[in-house]
């Protein structure tokens, strides 16, 4: 007996479940120390992170970004002098002699270059010193000219630096390190513009370059400070440590690039040495950096601006730190480090912000959070010439976020389901509507199915009907069937809450029916959570409603494939790009020719309609656009066809090209053969009966000139020979024998006189008359039910009705009838067949002439009835 909701004893149960509930939100709820051990967790994770770089990947896209969004125009007075693939094809191969490289520099002089800042190797003296002797002359002719130094490793044992020879090193102002670093994504981003062995002392090419200029070292260089193991960690191995030839850097800068790969005016070398006008004038007062930027030479990296499909000469790279360095852009990176100070601020603040705001905030707050470093990061990079990487920080937040949500969303799972065990004993039970359902399936299947009996046990309580089961109920495994002697058992949720047992008339249907059973959502969802169902049984359960919504997809699948297998016409549905989507196995039947994943285009190549003829094309691009019928009749073998392609869907996304295929061969041969019998008896009608109108004439003629007596012919006018046995009409038509009859027939009329010859030959001759203009009708009527597209043409409407009006005027005159014809001055076009529609007009104005009275008026009126919204369009009105 269930306990009434009002009752005292019940309320003392609600309370006490209330009471209970509380203590358990307060027992599972936030409390400071939960928070304390939370936030060391992401402390932990923010020290993780940037002792890992795990984030580095994802912060060098961030610092990519930030740097082609920074993209500006290159100075006016650095140019590139470039040894380019059209001065390798004047010139040829690199290197070239010194005395062509000579004569390069002896231009630069003598049209007024400011600098020349060298991105060539110098290492070795040439083969004739008066060659490098006039190399040298030439350097001195500069007012400021910077060569490189090579820095090399020997097989890894040994880090040497080599100078330039001592011909050219005198001359020069200075000499720079050339090292470009590339990160392990195969990018250069940075330079060091310090660097040397035991202590950076040499200057980068190009901030030499920018001394010499500035005629001193500035007082404060730019860039992140690096000491002890962070200055050789990307320089040198433990060997060539241990040897004392460390390569040292400082003064880790970030290059914002101005552009892509040539940004920097680039002037070809070739155009140089042969003094062209405005090369000459473009190199006046300007600084030069030259080098290769052919990129089958080798000199060439990917940056943030080109990446690997553009990748930037050297010697670019070299202006773009120059440019940068005189005009104070360079990028300083942040200590990473600086995240992990940040956090310890940061973190508690979202952690109590979680647990004071409402939940619907939660979200926003954690995108906000999100996002704020990496905003931070650009606009530190963008206005304070600093790189920080955000992503250090940003990690650890959304990791907040997820971990609470995670923690909330199981304090609340348990929050429920203790509730509703608590509230268990005092509600009503609800399972009867279940059986119910249960019940009535076995009723109705006991009758469809081949079942002799079935009975199943619900929490205790037993249900059967029919015969064959045995007194003794038989448990079921819980995940199987048990199937012996004819009768299968299977239980179903916790301790078998539901058990089914079936009685089948034949074993072999025994498994079809067992699976039917089992995807009854009555019986699958009997499955309930226990007090000690964790997460892996949850998502077991959610796992399992997952395959049971699979599977009824898979029932709705098979169902669709029945009926169109079940289809008496052939099928085949079609995306808008002419995929094929479904099909039944009667189209391949139908059209032999078709794959299974045959296209929309192969359907009208096989039917006759290429689209290679343009108004194919338009009719296609007709329906899958505008969603326009299109009925093709085909013969392919035997086979008389009816393709007919339409498109379901609104718009394009959601369209769907359907052709419905017909097999009309039967119909086409009864058609025919109805046609060749109208034919054939029309023909065997209406021969005698013009012979006869020729005859009568032939009579009348005679009695016009006044001859009393009928013609001896007579007989044989009306069809008879003189023994009344035989007839014939005329030569071409033969009617069936006669008897004695037709000799008192032909008695009767020479009996007549003249006037009353003349009445029944005129009644005669009206009901032969009507009889052929039947006949006429008849053949119309077969005719144009044998017409077939292929016989319509383009036709001027106002033309049939200009004949039709010229056929029917005597008639009209006849009888005084007016007509008033309207048609429009533009020419009316239209599909169909010439004879059937002429006819057809004439029937339509005759019928109004011969039903009007005489002195009345007929009005022909033709005009363009538009279409209105929503009504079927065709090609033509």
């Amino acid at each position: 007996m269930s306990t009434g909701i009002g009752s005292k004893s019940t309320r003392r149960e609600v309370d006490r479940i209330v009471a209970e509930g509380s203590t358990a939100t307060r027992r599972g709820g936030i409390t400071w120390r939960w928070l304390i051990i939370f936030c060391l967790g992401l402390y932990a994770l923010t020290w993780l992170l940037i002792w890992s770089e795990s984030t580095r990947k994802v912060d060098r896209l961030l610092h990519d970004i930030w740097v082609r969004s920074e993209q500006r125009q290159a100075p006016d007075d650095v140019v590139i002098a470039a040894i380019d693939a059209k001065s390798l094809q004047s010139i040829g191969r690199w290197p070239w002699p010194r005395e062509v490289q000579a004569k390069l520099v002896d231009k630069l002089a003598a049209s007024g270059a400011r600098a020349l800042v060298n991105d060539v190797l110098y290492m070795e003296p040439s083969a004739r010193r008066s060659t490098d002797e006039a190399l040298a002359e030439a350097f001195e002719r500069i007012p400021v000219t910077i060569l490189p130094l090579l820095v090399e490793n020997r097989g890894g044992l040994r880090v040497d630096e080599q100078l330039p020879i001592p011909a050219l090193a005198r001359v020069v102002d200075d000499i720079g390190q050339i090292v470009l670093p590339i990160d392990d994504d195969g990018i250069v981003r940075r330079v060091y513009l310090k660097g040397g062995f035991r202590h950076a002392h040499w200057s980068t090419l190009a901030l030499a370059a920018r001394d010499a200029l500035q005629g001193g070292s500035a007082a404060e260089l730019p860039g992140r400070r690096l000491s002890g193991e962070a200055a050789i960690r990307s320089a040198s191995d433990d060997a060539t440590r241990e040897l004392g030839h460390t390569w040292v850097n400082d003064h880790e800068v970030y290059v914002p690039f101005y552009g892509p790969s040539g940004t920097f005016r680039r002037i070809s070398v070739i155009d140089i040495l042969d003094g062209n006008e405005s090369a000459m004038r473009a190199l006046q007062g300007r600084i030069v950096f030259f080098g290769l930027t052919s990129t089958g030479l080798g000199d060439v990296v990917p940056t943030p601006v080109s990446a690997l499909d553009h990748p930037m000469p050297g010697v670019e790279i070299h202006a773009n730190i120059f440019a940068a360095l005189r005009d104070g852009s360079l990028v300083t990176a942040v200590n990473p480090w600086i995240n992990l100070w940040l956090a310890l601020g940061i973190l508690p603040l979202m952690l109590i912000g979680y647990s004071r705001m409402p939940p619907h905030w939660n979200l926003v707050t954690t995108a906000v959070a999100t996002i704020a470093p990496a905003l931070a990061s650009m606009l530190l990079y963008r206005y304070a010439r600093l790189w920080y990487p955000p992503l250090g920080l940003s990690v650890p937040m959304l990791v907040s976020y997820l971990f609470w949500s995670r923690h909330q969303l199981g304090f609340i799972t348990h929050f429920l389901e203790g509730q509703q065990r608590r509230l268990q004993p005092i509600l009503p039970r609800e399972q009867r509507g279940e059986v119910e359902e249960l019940t009535n399936f076995f009723e109705h299947a006991i009758r469809h199915l081949p079942l002799k009996g079935w009975r199943f046990t619900w929490q205790g309580d037993v249900f059967s009907g029919g015969e064959g089961l045995p007194e003794r109920p038989r448990r079921g495994d819980v995940d199987r069937w048990i199937v012996r002697d004819g009768i299968g058992a299977r239980s179903w949720g916790r301790a078998g809450q539901l058990n089914i047992e079936l009685a089948y008339k034949d074993v072999q249907n025994a498994r079809e029916i067992n699976r039917y059973v089992d995807s009854l959502a009555r019986v699958r969802w009997n499955k309930t959570l226990t007090p000690l169902s964790g997460s892996i049984e949850r998502l077991e359960i959610s796992a399992r409603k997952f395959g049971e919504q699979v599977a009824w997809l898979e029932s709705i699948k098979e169902f669709s494939e029945t009926v169109l297998a079940g289809t008496p016409v052939g099928i085949i549905i079609w995306n808008p790009a002419g995929e094929c989507v479904r099909h039944n196995p009667l189209a391949e039947t139908l059209i032999p020719s078709l794959a299974r994943d045959s296209l929309l285009a192969d359907l009208l190549d096989a039917v006759g309609r290429p689209l290679d003829d343009p108004a194919n094309r338009a009719r296609l691009d007709r329906l899958v656009l505008e969603a326009r019928l299109w009925q093709i009749p085909a013969s392919i073998g035997d086979r008389e066809l009816v393709v007919s392609l339409s498109a379901v869907g609104n718009t394009l996304h959601q369209r769907l090209i359907c052709a419905s295929i017909d097999d009309v061969t039967e119909i086409r041969t009864v058609e025919r053969a109805r046609g060749e019998m109208i034919e054939y008896l029309s023909h065997d009608l209406r021969s005698p009966l013009i012979s006869a109108l020729y005859q009568l004439e032939r009579i009348r003629e005679r009695l016009e000139e006044n001859e009393t007596a009928l013609p001896a012919e007579l007989p044989m006018a009306v069809g008879f020979d003189s023994a009344g046995i035989d007839f014939d009409l005329s030569t071409e038509a033969q009617a069936p024998s006669s008897n004695g009859n037709g000799v008192e027939i032909a008695r009767v009329v020479a009996s007549l006189q003249s006037d009353e010859f003349e009445r029944v030959a005129g009644s005669i001759e009206n009901n032969i008359q009507a009889s052929l203009t039947m006949m006429e009708d008849l053949l119309h009527v077969a005719r144009a039910d044998a017409l077939s597209q292929q016989q319509f043409s383009e036709l001027l409407l106002n033309n049939l009705v200009d004949n039709a009006i010229d056929q029917l005027m005597p008639q009209a005159l006849k009888k005084g009838i007016e007509l008033e014809v309207d048609t429009p001055d533009e020419g009316l076009w239209v599909m169909g067949e010439v004879s059937s529609l002429q006819r057809a007009l004439i029937n339509v104005i005759g019928n109004a002439i011969k039903y009007s009275h005489e002195g009345g008026r007929v009005w022909v009126k033709l005009a363009l009835v538009r279409p209105r919204a929503g009504r079927a369009r065709g090609a033509h009105p």
